[in-house]
């Protein structure tokens, strides 16, 4: 998102977060993203997360056991920076 100031959770060749959890080799039986943008701190994105009922969905599910994290800045962009969480289940 931060490469291509774009801020969207469908990658500019139409993938989702389900095609990208799987091309990384990942056997997912339950996945969901949140995205945020300009937070300054991880705190911060997990605040607003929880605030917003969709987000925080996601966040609270039981269906997700493992989580990644990532954060890329980028100066001049809309955002600066850019978070993705990634939520997952392995298959059992």
């Amino acid at each position: 998102m931060a490469r291509h100031d774009c801020f969207s959770h469908s990658g500019r060749d139409g993938s989702r977060v389900s095609d990208r959890v799987t091309a990384q080799g990942y056997a997912w039986e339950a996945v969901g993203e949140n995205i945020g943008g300009g937070d300054t701190s991880a705190d911060a994105v997990i605040t607003g997360w929880l605030a917003s009922p969709g987000h925080c969905r996601n966040i609270m599910s039981p269906a997700f056991a493992e989580v990644a994290l990532a954060c890329v800045q980028r100066p001049g962009t809309q955002w600066g920076r850019y978070w993705t969480l990634v939520l997952a289940r392995r298959k059992a």
